[in-house]
């Protein structure tokens, strides 16, 4: 999958705030980390990730975002390039 430099960055900051805290970030979180103003923007981005199987997390349950196997394949194969 040819992925955007917006989506690798969200996978990339997904990734980064797990292993910093040892759950999941927030919407907010990852809005804040990644330079954006609205939770609605990362909310966006994230729903496309998670409809190409890169990223999964529960409905209406707060801190459940994680990269999938193939999430962390992509975000391996990214940074390989």
């Amino acid at each position: 999958m040819n992925l955007r430099p917006d989506h690798i960055a969200l996978l990339v900051t997904v990734r980064r705030l797990c292993e910093e805290y040892g759950h999941s970030p927030s919407l907010h979180e990852l809005a804040r980390e990644s330079g954006l103003k609205h939770r609605n923007s990362v909310s966006r981005r994230a729903k496309v990730l998670r409809d190409a199987g890169l990223l999964e997390w529960r409905p209406h349950a707060g801190r459940t975002m994680k990269l999938t196997a193939a999430g962390v394949a992509a975000l391996e194969a990214s940074e390989e390039a």
